[in-house]
């Protein structure tokens, strides 16, 4: 089996911060459910990174005008560069507490679902 074949790209190519993703580990999380289990555990994960990722840059963004125009942003299109773009701008060290907070949900989800 290749590394990415149980993550399904698809779902995953659905948000601005999917260069960000640890592939691996994800892949790793979700070889753990059977195939019948697999598009809902697909599904709650990107729903966990989503609620983390956007309460970790609602807590580090400085201004409610930032904290508007970002959320604007991801409402117009979730998927578009330009999200990332916005947030790589406004405020340095973004991507990596994206990075980090993809990582510790992933952890998280770890935990309490194995």
């Amino acid at each position: 089996m290749k590394t990415l074949d149980l993550i399904n790209i698809d779902s995953f190519k659905q948000n601005y911060y999917k260069a960000l993703l640890p592939l691996e580990e994800i892949n790793a999380f979700l070889g753990q459910f059977e195939e019948r289990e697999l598009e809902a555990a697909t599904q709650s994960l990107i729903s966990l990174f989503d609620v983390a990722i956007t309460k970790t840059v609602l807590l580090n963004l400085d201004s409610v005008p930032e904290k508007q125009e970002f959320l604007r942003l991801a409402q117009d299109d979730y998927t578009s560069p330009a999200v990332l773009d916005f947030l790589i701008d406004t405020f340095p060290g973004s991507e990596e507490l994206i990075k980090q907070a993809l990582e510790r949900t992933l952890l998280s989800a770890k935990k309490a679902i194995l």
